[in-house]
């Protein structure tokens, strides 16, 4: 797998049961992203990038277009173990 990406298109998607989408609305997640300023799905799709994974949001919503350069912002440690956390228990692992 050498110089290969591993990229998620359209993570925020309902329709993907194990995706990002249903952790919007956890309350460790939105309190995060208001400490922090922004989005709860900028907090996911930040925490996507520390994972070393390419994002590709999909959206026809100029609203949320303009809102997903939000995620480009750095994560502490403390917050990336919080939500490493949550993905496991998302996944059922």
């Amino acid at each position: 797998m050498r110089h290969s990406c591993i990229q998620a298109y359209s993570s925020l998607n309902p329709m993907y049961v194990f995706h990002y989408y249903y952790l919007m609305w956890e309350p460790k997640v939105r309190e995060m992203a208001k400490r922090i300023g922004v989005d709860p799905a900028a907090v996911l799709l930040s925490y996507s990038l520390t994972q070393r994974v390419g994002v590709i949001p999909k959206s026809v919503n100029a609203t949320h277009i303009r809102d997903n350069y939000q995620c480009v912002f750095k994560m502490s440690d403390a917050d990336i173990a919080q939500l490493d956390t949550l993905v496991r228990r998302n996944r059922g692992q």
